[in-house]
């Protein structure tokens, strides 16, 4: 599974990287390229590998299996805590993320930057540290995988070092969803391309393929799996509960679209 999660984020990764390739016009250009893939998959190969040392020394603690699931639950809340948008910004040369556009540490407020593959690498890797979670869990104890999934979201919406003021959830939520039952977590991706392509509202994109998610896991997830569609369905209530200004907006016609609102002293950069 850890090998899985690993090829599947190189290959969106890729896909996003070439997406927003410069025109190569000489070798340095070349050069150029190959550096900002390497650095990227490397980025991705180190959070990957962190992850399975990171199992291996919560599987090894001898501690009461009670103990252990709150160890569990600590640990995902910290990883889903990460606000990569910020790092990545950060060390992009575009300052404080918080500071730009919505304020918000997402993937939505870092498209605001211009920077289109920026938006897509913190997309990715914050849904992946919440199927992380799930995937730690799950190798630790099965009956912890839906708990990390809340915990690692909950780190994402109100991460102690930011003063709990994160993001909105969608991209962890999506990820721990997609661990917890791959089939709700593809038909969720799925919608939310869906609703991005046709209207061009990432919040709605989000509000209609999250909040579909419970729907879909009560004809999708495995008679027995109750933790799951419960985890799943907390899941959707934080992120719906994150999107009510954006709620407001839609119904106003205010709620800025995708692409529209990028942030002009940050374009260039």
């Amino acid at each position: 599974m850890t090998l899985l999660v690993l090829v599947s984020v190189f290959i969106i990764s890729a896909v996003a990287l070439y997406g927003e390739r410069k025109v190569i016009h000489s070798y340095t250009d070349l050069a150029d390229f190959a550096v900002r893939m390497i650095g990227y998959f490397t980025f991705v190969a180190l959070f990957i590998s962190a992850m399975y040392w990171l199992t291996q020394i919560i599987h090894g603690l001898h501690i009461p299996a009670g103990t252990k699931a709150q160890v569990v639950f600590l640990v995902s809340y910290l990883l889903g805590s990460i606000p990569f948008g910020l790092i990545f910004t950060k060390f992009s040369g575009y300052g404080d993320i918080r500071k730009i556009g919505s304020g918000n540490i997402g993937a939505t407020n870092v498209l605001r930057t211009g920077n289109k593959e920026l938006a897509a690498l913190t997309f990715f890797m914050d849904a992946a540290k919440g199927m992380a979670a799930v995937l730690v869990a799950d190798e630790i104890n099965p009956a912890l995988g839906a708990a990390a999934g809340i915990g690692a979201l909950l780190g994402h919406l109100y991460p102690i070092w930011l003063e709990f003021k994160g993001g909105k959830g969608v991209a962890t939520a999506i990820g721990a969803i997609t661990a917890l039952s791959w089939p709700v977590g593809i038909v969720v991706i799925v919608l939310w391309i869906i609703v991005a392509v046709l209207f061009r509202y990432s919040s709605l994109a989000a509000i209609i393929s999250v909040g579909a998610a419970p729907f879909l896991g009560i004809s999708l997830v495995a008679d027995g799996e109750g933790a799951q569609l419960l985890s799943i369905f907390v899941m959707a209530i934080f992120v719906l509960m994150r999107h009510v200004g954006n709620i407001r907006r839609l119904l106003k016609g205010e709620e800025p679209k995708i692409g529209d609102d990028i942030d002009p002293e940050t374009r260039a950069k």
